[in-house]
């Protein structure tokens, strides 16, 4: 049996039901694909910018100690014994130091990024 359809503009009108509803379905779900697409994309991102930050901290980790530990290696005679520092490691307020202010402010962004993601979800 041949189905009747009708052609209005640019849609085409189907006369049974079941068409309608079929191509709705498929619409809804074409949507929920679309953003689940979206979801995973951002998820990557940050997941991404958090492997980078700890990689990051890791390397400036390694630095330091590095630095620390030639500075251990050579002692010159008649120097006070003191670990050298640079701007981040010294203290800025109370006793954090640049390094911790940096990484409180990474973890922030991120977490304010996560919540803009799911405040938006509606």
């Amino acid at each position: 049996m041949a189905e009747k359809q009708q052609s209005v503009g640019n849609k085409t009108q189907y006369d049974r039901p079941s068409d309608r509803i079929f191509r709705r379905s498929r619409a809804a779900e074409q949507r929920r694909y679309n953003s689940q697409q979206a979801e995973s994309r951002f998820l990557r991102a940050i997941f991404g910018l958090t492997s980078l930050t700890t990689l990051i901290v890791f390397v400036i980790i390694v630095l330091f100690y590095k630095s620390n530990a030639q500075a251990a290696e050579t002692p010159v005679p008649d120097a006070p014994l003191a670990e050298p520092s640079t701007a981040l490691t010294e203290p800025l307020f109370g006793s954090f130091t640049g390094l911790d202010i940096l990484g409180i402010a990474i973890v922030m962004m991120l977490g304010y990024a996560v919540w803009r993601k799911y405040q938006n979800k509606d």
